[in-house]
């Protein structure tokens, strides 16, 4: 949500209201007023968590401080509200327009998509107190056969394992923790590229950005829903 804590007159609460709820992806909340909530409001709000949960420990070690687990937006002049009855856009005569705040995208823009990993260790120091920004860099072939040989550890002998498959369909970020330890076995941007990842456990819980990205075999077969071994969310 983005809050402004300034007052619309009535011509401008009004203006708002006739706004198209489709329009608006984040909630706009104002001192006396609010966008309309999109119809699928609920849906786009466990979403908005999602993302800043995947990627917030990312973000906060590439830019220390501005990682927040949520924007907040301030203001001091009145927003300006669209006039058409469409997408919020600037209207004369209404004053200036409010100033928001960046949000956390879940796709980082350092370096090529393909080639995208964890920060390099030996960047340059900032200049005047800025947080530090190191540079992305690429993946190498031997380095992501060692991800995979990581993630798929061979099984116990108890023979109550199970291998889990994951293919990557498109581009999506993928957490998978394996038992109840809570943590992570596998935790990163993955393509088709990639080929697919296996792990083994009794339990595996796989946590994903896009579930129609990848897809998902247990012991050779598709995923149920429902399965009481492997969970999705």
């Amino acid at each position: 949500m983005l809050t402004f804590d300034v007052q619309l007159g009535p011509d401008e609460q009004a203006r708002l209201a006739a706004t198209n709820p489709t329009d608006w992806f984040t909630t706009v909340q104002f001192a006396n007023a609010a966008s309309p909530p999109h119809p699928q409001a609920s849906s786009l709000a466990a979403n908005h968590a999602l993302k800043r949960e995947l990627v917030g420990d990312w973000v906060q070690r590439l830019a220390p401080g501005k990682g927040s687990s949520s924007a907040q937006t301030s203001a001091t002049a009145t927003p300006a509200v669209a006039t058409g009855g469409s997408s919020p856009a600037a209207a004369p005569n209404i004053g200036a327009a409010a100033t928001s705040a960046p949000v956390a995208s879940p796709v980082p823009t350092l370096g090529p998509p393909e080639t995208r990993k964890a920060l390099a260790a030996n960047s340059t120091a900032p200049a005047s107190g800025e947080p530090e920004v190191r540079k992305a860099k690429a993946v190498t072939k031997e380095e992501l056969a060692q991800a995979r040989e990581g993630g798929s550890s061979p099984a116990p002998e108890s023979g109550d394992q199970n291998r889990v498959a994951i293919q990557p369909l498109k581009r999506t970020y993928v957490r998978v923790t394996l038992g109840d330890d809570g943590k992570a076995a596998f935790e990163r941007w993955v393509s088709p590229s990639d080929g697919p990842v296996e792990f083994r456990g009794k339990h595996v819980s796989i946590r994903v950005l896009d579930p129609e990205a990848i897809k998902i075999t247990k012991n050779g077969q598709e995923l149920q829903q429902n399965d009481q071994d492997v969970t999705v969310n």
